[in-house]
């Protein structure tokens, strides 16, 4: 059974901070907490009555939903802690407006230390087949803006990138909701990175503060992704 289903998901993250102060950390585990989800189902056929004897020149439009993509957007909060290993607080700070990126990753401890650019739009193929919603066909390469994780720099032009829609449409020009593909560790430990835009209106009109697309398989059997947010 294909299915494919948008969630809208809030993020809640606080950073820990320690000693080492000339390192920056790597992006932290997330609290994930959907809130809804949906997914179109299209029953609305179009009809024109038939005549014996004649033939109707009828041009036909349609849409098939994707089932090798899942979508997530939602909205992010948290802080800044300074916290030992038992999580207890010794001081912490407010995030009075959010930046940084939202990571997904197959892996729930990725090897953030190996983080690089992924510019092989291919990557993905054997989980969303050869149609015409294959990876290669979703991804653009060399296409990213800039983007630091932890202490690594990812350059623009690097890795395959895409920009979702806003209020249905696709991005022209500067992307408010960029997603880009890195890598923890070489290829089949791909991060899914989307850019945080506070606030701004996203696919369906209303503001959320990220959106990304992750493969999925197009039967019952599902994958599950582990959730990182680094704010800036």
């Amino acid at each position: 059974m294909k299915r494919t289903i948008f969630f809208a998901i809030s993020i809640v993250v606080l950073f820990l901070l320690s000693y080492m102060a000339f390192a920056d950390p790597d992006p932290s585990g997330a609290g994930v907490s959907v809130t809804g989800s949906s997914r179109w189902v299209n029953t609305s056929a179009g009809s024109y009555p038939g005549e014996g004897g004649n033939i109707s020149n009828a041009s036909l439009s349609g849409a098939t939903q994707t089932g090798v993509w899942s979508g997530f957007v939602g909205e992010v909060t948290g802080g800044v802690t300074l916290n030992n290993a038992n999580a207890q607080a010794l001081f912490d700070w407010a995030v009075t407006s959010v930046t940084g990126e939202v990571f997904a990753s197959r892996n729930s401890t990725p090897e953030w230390g190996n983080i690089a650019a992924q510019n092989d739009c291919t990557v993905d193929s054997s989980i969303t087949g050869s149609g015409s919603d294959n990876s290669t066909n979703t991804w653009t390469a060399s296409n990213n803006t800039a983007v630091q994780v932890g202490t690594t720099n990812i350059a623009a032009g690097s890795a395959c990138a895409l920009g979702t829609y806003v209020s249905g449409a696709a991005q022209s020009g500067t992307r408010d909701f960029e997603e880009i593909l890195l890598t923890a560790g070489g290829t089949g430990n791909e991060v899914y990175t989307a850019k945080i835009n506070e606030d701004t209106t996203g696919y369906d009109g209303s503001t959320h503060d990220y959106q990304m697309i992750v493969p999925d398989y197009s039967n019952s059997t599902s994958l599950t992704y582990y959730f990182f947010v680094e704010l800036g």
